[in-house]
């Protein structure tokens, strides 16, 4: 093999190789978008406040969980499932993995499940201390049939 056949092929490699590079590098940013699911179960139209015991707090990826056990209109004790945003958006406004604790007791603002099962989606938390934490349903605008239609971000507390 001559020197000049040595550089052509190594060339052609290298652009093969910066080729793919590049068409694996688009990937990256549309691949959450793949993995997450429709909030249609939520109506946003609606705001439903619990008043209960943390069971569990699960800071977890993709999305964080709050079960929370209240007391229904009959006088029986009944289990929530709450969802919540991922932790790193959740830090964002000032929750921590620490912020709920098994026994706490809390009152909770959710968007409720469409079907009316004992779930939703997260608007804001407040603790026995009266502090807030705020979630991104909070902050969610609906239009006039209840979808999701823009986001008021919130303003992080200073330091």
């Amino acid at each position: 093999m001559t020197t000049a056949s040595i550089k052509q092929s190594c060339g052609f490699a290298s652009r093969i190789c910066l080729v793919a590079v590049a068409l694996s590098g688009m990937s990256i940013p549309t691949s959450p978008a793949f993995a997450h699911h429709s909030t249609a179960m939520y109506n946003y139209r609606l705001t439903k406040v619990l008043s209960g015991t943390v069971r569990q707090f699960q800071w977890t990826n993709p999305h964080s969980f709050i079960q929370i056990v209240v007391t229904n209109s009959k006088g029986k004790p009944e289990e929530w499932s709450i969802e919540c945003g991922a932790p790193t958006t959740m830090s964002m406004t000032g929750w921590t993995r620490d912020s709920l604790k098994v026994g706490d007791k809390v009152k909770i603002s959710v968007a409720p499940l469409r079907d009316g099962s004992n779930g939703g989606t997260l608007r804001h938390v407040t603790l026995s201390n009266g502090k807030v934490l705020h979630g991104a349903a909070d902050n969610l605008k609906s239009d006039a049939l209840g979808r999701p239609s823009g986001i008021d971000l919130p303003t992080l507390p200073k330091k």
